[in-house]
């Protein structure tokens, strides 16, 4: 059985290894191609869950869930998305 330490040492060579020009560009492709889309399913869901909750609350909380939360997920989604096809470009533009 390998310790804790052992693992994380592993671990960290392992990504230490894969941080190259080659690996950062396979990871970009990765996070646009199923990364971004899976979390997009999952952050539908959860918006979804919080714009049904929101009916029972009010004020701020309202807000919290039928505005801010939702709005701040599908921002963020889609900065990753949109640096994810700039990134992608410009690597095709590169090569």
């Amino acid at each position: 059985m390998v310790d804790l330490n052992t693992a994380k040492n592993m671990l960290i060579d392992g990504v230490l290894n894969a941080a190259t020009e080659r690996g950062k560009q396979e990871l970009v492709k990765w996070l646009k191609n199923t990364g971004i889309p899976a979390a997009r399913d999952v952050a539908a869901a959860y918006t979804a869950r919080l714009k049904e909750q929101s009916a029972e609350e009010s004020g701020w909380n309202k807000i919290r869930d039928s505005l801010f939360l939702p709005s701040v997920i599908s921002v963020a989604l889609w900065v990753a998305e949109t640096a994810a096809d700039k990134i992608i470009a410009a690597q095709a533009a590169a090569e």
